[in-house]
């Protein structure tokens, strides 16, 4: 046996009822993700925005199925801050980065909880928001959101002062609103039975425009959409604003009010001499072949506003008439009035608009000032203000690229803010702009980037692995010899996602010179076009220019070839970008590299003084002989260098020649004077002076006494 029992349940009984059977269902999701993603370290989530606490636990609605932490704002971007229960350290969690908010204080420990602080972009315009967190470990990285979902309490009421009206009339009432910029406004006219309204936006305020068509009692029924939602009582988020509904009485005027069907004329070129077809509302008054003249004021002597000319009557109980226009008019000014001659017939009302036509384009550049300019970048997100005249006629489009954003708010009638993303692969060279599916005068141009690259793509190969032309802090010392050097280009590195350049122009400087920096040669390249590589998303682009994708061998432009340079000459590469390109702020790096070598080898004279000398044979003395005078060596002798310094030369060297003993001392009984064979080392000190005075230490053979002989001693070194 089944018993059923019926609880009656009040209203409030019956919220609490929903709202927890959406609670349950949230936890029942929630439980269901948990198992799903049991890596989440989170036990608990708190976000404090404004002066508000939400909690995981409590403030959580199913967006989608997927368990969402909603909060409310009130400006736009918020600083919220965020703290992570997870009982213990995680290694390696890090928040990261993202678009919609900017990272104010670090994910930091604090020993029980991780805390954050963050502030949003745009919550408004922001759409699938969350915090989403890295876990790196030593195998993954592991990738944990927290979905998000901002919502406003937005309010709008209507209280008209005044809510009698004149059929015909424009009247515009302000809306009073907590939340203007939340507020979905097309600007559109919407007819319902008796009149027609359109919601705009004047200064940042709402406004509703009435045009009541039909006499008696009418009753306004309109329904407002927001941005963002609300929370409705059972938790969900609610769009749709609750409806307006206000009665107005609609008033018969003095004189006969005809509609016409047109509701909106654009005044151009020929409206004024070939006339527009319309349809006007008939009148038993009304004559047929006339032409009545449309004047603001029923007095004489007003300014002419148009002239419609009758032509036939139409089954419709309308007549087929011409009209020609000739200045402006909005119907919030009030009506035009009829005239025959000077004597005012009926009243009509319909706006007299300026055909849409831009002026001037204009975008806003990162230092946050308005640049007039129609050229725009592939890949960018620009926003643009478009001045001219009929702005609000209708949105623009624009061709093949998508509008991320339009900012009514701010829009006018001469002006009007948009923006855009154009596709990095766009393939047209313009962008035209239309309204209400016509072209417009103007249209943006595609201009293919333009930026200097940093110079870190120019390689040079001189015989070892090619290195960046960057950076090269101190010359490079190659000791061996410098068969050529060649300029590559590793075009890779122009265009990459978030830092294109386009083509890059440059100048490049080649010198030669020798161990005293005297110069040899020199050869100067100017605008060589490198274009970006085929992993460029605009390389198809790039087609048409003169690039340069050869391989640049120095010795193809030089008369002294680099091999044929000396120890310790220079080869000095400079790499500019293009003056003429890009003015004189170009940046600019060089490069040197020395010819290397840690020995050389020359023919040195001294003068070795004051020698101690020991001969070997069996006829000599066992001592020294006693110092001898000045002597003269010719020497082949090897000069060594440091490794790591250029053309620093050791203080040693060592060589073979001959020496003549005693060479300057011409006495009869001079027995010491020989000419010998020797291998002779030499020490000189660090003074870099014309006069120097070595120390000598070497052996070899006497030809004159047939003997060996060792020597040591000091000697004067003149170095010219």
């Amino acid at each position: 046996m089944i018993t059923i029992l019926s609880i009656p349940l009040n209203p409030a009984a019956l919220q609490v009822m929903v709202r927890v059977t959406s609670m349950i269902m949230v936890w029942m999701a929630l439980l269901t993700t948990v198992e799903a993603q049991s890596i989440s370290p989170f036990r608990g989530v708190e976000m404090q925005v404004d002066t508000t606490v939400h909690y995981w636990s409590r403030d959580t609605i199913l967006v989608g199925d997927q368990p969402t932490l909603t909060f409310e704002f009130r400006d736009v971007q918020p600083v919220a801050q965020v703290k992570l229960h997870t009982g213990s350290l995680v290694p390696g969690l890090m928040l990261a980065p993202s678009s919609d908010y900017r990272i104010i204080d670090s994910l930091l420990w604090f020993g029980d909880h991780y805390r954050f602080k963050a502030q949003f972009n745009n919550l408004i315009e922001s759409r699938y928001l969350s915090f989403t967190f890295l876990i790196d470990d030593e195998d993954n990285q592991t990738a944990i959101s927290i979905p998000l979902f901002p919502y406003r309490n937005t309010e709008v009421q209507f209280r008209p002062q005044n809510t009698e009206m004149y059929i015909g009339e424009e009247k515009v009432f302000d809306l009073l609103t907590n939340d203007a910029q939340n507020l979905v406004v097309d600007n559109q006219w919407q007819s319902i039975d008796g009149l027609e309204y359109r919601i705009s936006l004047q200064a940042g305020k709402p406004k509703i425009h009435i045009v009541p068509n039909k006499l008696g009692p009418v009753e306004l029924k309109v329904k407002l959409t927001t941005l963002r939602p609300n929370l409705g009582d059972s938790g969900q988020p609610v769009y749709e604003l609750p409806e307006i509904e206000q009665m107005f009485f609609i008033k018969a005027s003095r004189l006969a009010f005809l509609d016409v069907n047109l509701n909106e004329v654009i005044k151009n070129e020929t409206i004024g001499l070939e006339g527009v077809e319309i349809q006007l509302q008939d009148h038993r008054n009304l004559e047929l072949g006339k032409t009545y003249r449309l004047e603001r004021q029923s007095e004489p002597g007003g300014a002419i506003i148009a002239e419609i000319h009758t032509r036939s009557r139409l089954s419709n109980n309308q007549v087929l008439s011409s009209l020609r226009v000739y200045n402006f008019h909005d119907k919030s000014d009030g009506y035009l009035y009829m005239k025959d001659g000077d004597d005012p017939k009926f009243i009509t009302n319909f706006n007299i608009i300026h055909r849409t036509e831009i002026t001037n384009i204009s975008m806003l550049t990162p230092q946050g000032e308005w640049r007039s300019t129609r050229q725009v970048n592939p890949g960018q997100s620009v926003d643009l203000k478009i001045e001219g005249y009929g702005m609000n006629n209708a949105p623009l489009i624009f061709e093949g690229v998508q509008t991320i954003d339009f900012d009514s708010l701010a829009g006018t009638n001469s002006v009007s803010y948009y923006r855009i993303d154009i596709p990095m692969d766009i393939k047209r060279k313009t962008i035209r702009i239309f309204q209400n599916g016509e072209p417009l005068n103007t249209s943006l141009q595609i201009a293919e980037y333009d930026n200097r690259a940093p110079l870190s793509f120019v390689k040079v190969n001189y015989g070892e692995t090619p290195i960046s032309i960057v950076d090269q802090n101190r010359p490079i010392l190659y000791e061996s010899v410098v068969n050529d050097v060649v300029i590559e280009f590793d075009t890779d590195m122009i265009d990459r996602p978030g830092a294109m350049h386009g083509v890059q122009y440059l100048d490049l400087k080649v010198e030669l010179r020798s161990e005293k920096n005297d110069l040899i040669d020199f050869k100067e390249l100017e605008d060589i076009a490198v274009c970006p590589s085929s992993n460029s998303p605009r390389f198809g682009q790039y087609r048409e220019q003169r690039c340069s994708d050869e391989k640049l061998a120095l010795n193809r432009y030089l008369n002294k070839k680099t091999y044929e340079l000396n120890e310790w000459s220079k080869v000095l590469i400079t790499a500019r970008h293009s003056k003429s390109k890009y003015g004189g702020n170009a940046q600019e790096e060089r490069l040197e590299i020395i010819q290397k070598r840690l020995t050389s080898f020359d023919i040195d004279v001294s003068f070795p003084a004051g020698l101690l000398t020991k001969r070997f044979g069996a006829d000599q003395d066992d001592d020294f002989d006693n110092l001898g005078g000045i002597s003269l060596a010719m020497m082949a002798q090897f000069t060594f260098y440091h490794p790591e310094k250029i053309a620093i030369e050791r203080p040693y060297k060592i060589g073979a020649g001959f020496i003549a003993l005693n060479a300057f001392n011409f006495s009869n009984d001079n027995d010491n004077r020989d000419i010998g064979v020797v291998v002779l080392g030499s020490l000189y000190p660090r003074s870099k002076s014309k006069l120097t005075f070595p120390l000598f230490l070497g052996g070899g053979y006497l030809l004159s006494n047939a003997a060996w002989f060792v020597m040591i001693g000091p000697g004067i070194r003149v170095s010219l």
